[in-house]
Order: C-alpha cells, then structure tokens, then sequence
C-alpha cells in the first residue's frame, strides 16, 4: 500500500503521524513526539491536514502537564476552534428546527456529532460545514425547509440525481444535506438499518439523532480512506476516539455487518489495519480474522484504488464514477452500459467536463496500441543493441 501521502492522500506521512501520536498518544510519549514534530516543522506553515489536528492536539498536551508556555500558538488555534464550533451548532440548531418543523427526519454526521458525542469537546474537532441526513423521500420538502431559513443552493441541480445538495448562508456558512450516508452507495433502502439504530443528540433544545457507534467508525473508515483536497489524516483521530469512547459498547458484529453488507472491506480493512499497527488500537482478533476472509471481487479492488487515488488516476475521475454508477444498480436487475455511465457523469460533472472526459477516454483508447507498438519497437532497439554490444566485445 502506497504510504508516500502525496498532498490530498488519506495515509498520513511521518510528519503527520507525530501530530497524531502527541494528540492521541499519553505520557511522555505524547510528549515527546509533540516535541519532535515542534523541532521539524513551524506552525504558521503547516500542512492543512495537520493544523486540524491542533485543538485536540492542545488539549491532550494540557491534560499531559505540559508547560503552558510551549503552547502558546496551540491555545489561540483551540480558543477559535471552540468559538466557531458555537457558531456552527447554533446554525445547526437553527436548521435541524426548520427540519423538524417540516415533518423531516434528520441523523447529524460528521463533525457536530463525533464532537459532542466521542470527543465530548466542541472545541478540539474543527468542523468546515454542517452535516445533515434526511430520508431520500423527504428531500424535496428538506430542500425547501433550509431555502426559507436562508440557505442558498450551491449549484442548480435536480434534487433527485444527487446524494447530497450543498448550501451557503451569510457569514460564510456551508450546510450539506445528505440524502444518502454514502455518495457513491445509494439505493433503494441502503440507509434503513442506520435509521433504526440511530441514538439521540440534543442541540440547544432540539433533539435529532446521530449514528450509533459501529456506524460511526463504518462511516468514518470509508469516508476517511479515501483521497480529498485536504489530507484526510483526521480519519485517524476521529476513528480512534470512536472506539475509545464506545469502549466496550462498540458491536464489532455491526461494523462487520455494515462493511460486508455494503462491500467496503478493503478501506475497512486497510483501515483497522493501520491503526493497529501504527496506534496500537485494540482490534479484536476475530474481525481481523472475518474480515481477511472476506473474498473481495475485482469491481471492488479498483473502486479502492480508485477512491485512495481521486483524480490522479490515468482517467481521473472516470474509474470511481463507473464504480459509483454501478452501485446505484445494485437490486434492480440491471446491468451496467455506457449510455447509463453517461447519464451517471452529467450528473455529477458540469458539461464541459464531460465533454472534456470524453475526448480523454477516446484518446486513451486511440491512443493505447500506439503506445504498445512504441514500446515493442524501444524494446526491440534495446535488445539489437545489446546484441551489439555483445558482438563488438568478441
């Protein structure tokens, strides 16, 4: 497995995974690997994935007893953290009302949930939008709840080709309202057993729900393996803190579920993989076992690579679209074709991208043969010179 983490890869890189053993770690291991990292790298300059990491990062060195004079800087970065994150719950509440006043059901993901239900800190897990799932069926009347709270549509779009729709309000506030858990696996009834299993979560009065446990570190694992703009290191502590806080609640045979079920044992695996090796997480050795198991088919193995990749694959974006595409069949009886995987990429790619895409895919398979004659004839070159070379030393 590819570990060089170039900038957006979800593996952290040896700078990376300091921030994280002095953020998780305890002691004077903590310690010294804050130390460590401190000497190698300036904080004003950090990479964006790491400077996520700096709330949670000061508050362990704090409980550390660490001198409060080597964290300076450190104090500042949680103090704005803790402010925004009382912005974004108020704008959170304020949306989950209009929701709830609409007859819409609502699970709270990512930041805001794992915040106040694992961390039990607003203030060490940073948060850049707002997170909200609502039942496929209902997103039309969720649409129009959050639009006459004042969130606007990011993009002009239909409601019902998309998983999620993204908003903006004053103040630079983001809103993603999410009709399925996971983009790329929707269908019909794919999210049922989450709503079921759901726990409460209050926000300034209103009560919504959250993921129960198992699903939170499912959803944190395959929506954390996976290339993003920004180094997605803090999959790393968010799936961490998960286990942690659940402790001995956690149902492994739910993850293990949720992960066969919906076919994500590779990210799953190579996940849980990780963080045994390198955090010393305690994985019992029976879902390492079932889950090495697992026969994984080859559909799947490239819809891994392709989602640690994104668009630095040969064909950008294209093998984890057609990979997308296909899982939206699962359960109608129909099979995947060329002209569906069109319609699957207006969808979700502006038009000129498609068009873009299309003339890329054409020349890529013009284009292959070429490419295999050329390197027949280098190949042929290199060996007659190497004879040569042979029969000049005689």
């Amino acid at each position: 497995m590819d570990r060089r983490n170039p900038d957006g890869f979800c593996w952290p890189n040896a700078g990376q995974e300091l921030v994280l053993k002095a953020a998780l770690g305890s002691g004077a291991r903590a310690v010294e690997a804050w130390r460590a990292w401190r000497r190698s790298v300036d904080i004003a300059e950090v990479d964006a994935g790491s400077f996520r990491l700096l709330p949670l990062l000061y508050r362990n060195l704090t409980s550390q007893g660490c001198d409060p004079e080597e964290l300076g800087k450190l104090k500042g970065i949680f103090r704005q953290s803790w402010c925004r994150h009382q912005v974004g719950l108020h704008a959170l509440a304020g949306v989950l009302r209009a929701l709830q006043d609409a007859g819409v059901e609502t699970i709270v993901l990512k930041g805001a949930a794992l915040a106040l239900l694992c961390y039990r800190d607003p203030g060490v897990r940073p948060m850049k939008d707002l997170d909200v799932l609502v039942p496929p069926a209902r997103r039309t009347e969720a649409d129009d709840a959050v639009q006459r709270q004042g969130w606007r549509p990011l993009a002009m779009v239909d409601p019902d080709a998309i998983a999620e729709r993204h908003y903006s309000a004053a103040g630079g506030k983001e809103l993603d309202i999410h009709h399925y858990l996971l983009p790329y696996d929707r269908y019909t009834g794919a999210d049922d057993s989450l709503w079921s299993a759901a726990v409460p979560l209050e926000i300034e009065g209103v009560v919504s729900r959250a993921l129960a446990p198992a699903d939170q570190l499912f959803h944190v694992l395959v929506h954390g393996v996976a290339w993003n703009q920004v180094p997605q290191v803090r999959w790393v502590a968010d799936a961490v803190t998960v286990i942690r806080s659940a402790a001995t609640r956690l149902d492994w045979d739910r993850v293990l579920e949720q992960t066969t079920r919906r076919s994500f044992v590779p990210a799953v695996r190579s996940g849980l993989d990780y963080l045994r090796r390198t955090f010393e997480v305690d994985v019992p050795a029976d879902v390492v076992r079932r889950l090495d198991a697992v026969q994984v088919s080859r559909g799947h193995r490239l819809e891994h690579w392709a989602r640690q990749r994104g668009p630095f694959t040969p064909l950008g974006w294209a093998p984890l679209i057609w990979c997308g595409y296909v899982r939206t069949l699962q359960g109608t009886g129909l099979r995947p074709g060329l002209s569906g995987f069109m319609r699957s990429l207006r969808h979700q790619l502006p038009a000129q991208n498609v068009f873009t895409l299309g003339l890329l895919l054409a020349w890529k398979v013009l284009r292959a043969p070429t490419r295999q004659i050329a390197h027949l004839a280098w190949r042929t070159r290199a060996a007659a010179a190497r004879v040569a070379r042979t029969a000049s030393r005689r």
